[in-house]
This record gives C-alpha cells, sequence and structure tokens, in this order.
C-alpha cells in the first residue's frame, strides 16, 4: 500500500505557522515598544515579551512534532473498505 504524508494539510504546521507569527509580533512589541508604563502594570514583567518567547517556543515544538511524526495518509485508490477504520469506529 502506497502512503504519503498530510504535509502542508497537517493542523499542526497551521497551529505553529499561527504560534510563530503572533508570537514573534509579541516579542517585537515587547522589545521595541514596552516602556516603563507599560512595566509597572505588570510589575517590573515583561508581558508581550515573555508571552512572544513563549509562543515562538510552543510553534517550534509543534513544527518539530509535524517533521518528527508526519501524519501518514493512505493513497485513497489502495483504501478497500473497512481498512483503515478502528474497530471502534466500526461498531459506531
Amino acid at each position: 500500500m502506497a502512503r504519503g504524508t498530510a504535509g502542508l494539510f497537517d493542523l499542526r504546521l497551521v497551529i505553529a505557522a499561527l504560534f510563530a507569527v503572533y508570537g514573534v509580533v509579541l516579542v517585537v512589541v515587547g522589545l521595541g515598544f514596552t516602556d516603563d508604563a507599560d512595566l509597572a502594570k505588570a510589575d517590573g514583567w515583561n508581558v508581550n515579551l515573555w508571552s512572544g518567547a513563549g509562543m515562538v517556543v510552543v510553534a517550534a515544538v509543534f513544527g518539530a512534532w509535524t517533521a518528527l511524526r508526519p501524519l501518514v495518509v493512505p493513497d485513497p485508490e489502495d483504501v478497500t473498505e473497512g481498512e483503515g477504520v478502528d474497530a471502534r469506529e466500526r461498531d459506531i
């Protein structure tokens, strides 16, 4: 049976891209556009910077997960009736 990967259609990759974009934006805002008044509101903690860094890390984890364990999709013409269906799903 020939198999392929989901590639760009893998939802984990979409989630990684969204986390990366928002994380980079927050890191830029945290580094370049945070003043002392903003830091005083957060008790001296640069919330944008640390939240953005956390989001970039989450994006890297999702990207690594997608690369290391790709979603394998069988070719439609190779799938016979009932094959590839979990036993729990057949009983429904």
